[in-house]
């Protein structure tokens, strides 16, 4: 995944110019994938050169010209490839994470398709969990060490989860993150559930 398939998806809504562009990813566009000037441009120029954008420009009185990117035949098809291709890993947050990309642009993807990509991401949930609380029950029942500084380190073996089977070393700050991570990871198992039941009522 690249900055390159976040402007792809979303010049995939309209076209734009490399300011348009900048500040949808200053704005709301951004929670999703982190784009900066420095990466915006010299990105706009790779991808007009390799024929999955066009470029047209406008020329205004008085004004600097614009230059518009249009996404190109070869740029959707690129795109629609990489929304295709399986997830098997996650981020756990919205930004850097491509499922959060590829959900926010779900309207090029056929019903299948979603249906596929929400079911790779439950399977990733529900993996990662597996994992979180098997440690999170490990530190409970063998005495996670309570003092944070300096750390004490517990060993464990994790052998019933998918996403992660061996001995891991943890102390208590590490453990408590991960109740953290397993909550988050909750939270986003009920998200998805209800943005995937909104999401089908209004088709």
């Amino acid at each position: 995944m690249s900055l390159q398939h976040a402007i792809l998806g979303l010049l995939s809504y309209n076209e734009g110019s490399g300011y348009d562009i900048k500040r949808a990813f200053e704005g709301p566009y951004g929670m999703v994938w982190r784009g900066t000037y420095g990466g915006i441009y010299p990105n706009l120029q790779t991808l007009t050169r390799d024929g999955l954008l066009t470029k047209r420009v406008i020329h205004q009185r008085g004004k600097p010209d614009r230059h518009m990117y249009v996404l190109t035949d070869r740029g959707r098809a690129e795109l629609r490839k990489w929304l295709a291709e399986p997830q098997t890993t996650t981020s756990m947050g919205p930004r850097q994470d491509p499922f959060f990309l590829k959900f926010y642009l779900s309207h090029l993807l056929k019903p299948a398709e979603f249906e596929k990509l929400i079911h790779e991401r439950m399977n990733i949930l529900n993996g990662y969990l597996e994992f979180m609380e098997n440690v999170i029950r490990a530190g409970e029942n063998q005495g996670i060490p309570e003092q944070f500084f300096p750390p004490a380190y517990l060993e464990i073996t994790i052998d019933s989860s998918q996403f992660f089977k061996g001995r891991i070393r943890i102390n208590r700050f590490h453990w408590e993150l991960i109740r953290l991570e397993a909550i988050n990871a909750k939270s986003e198992r009920d998200w998805l559930l209800s943005m995937v039941n909104k999401i089908k009522a209004k088709k």
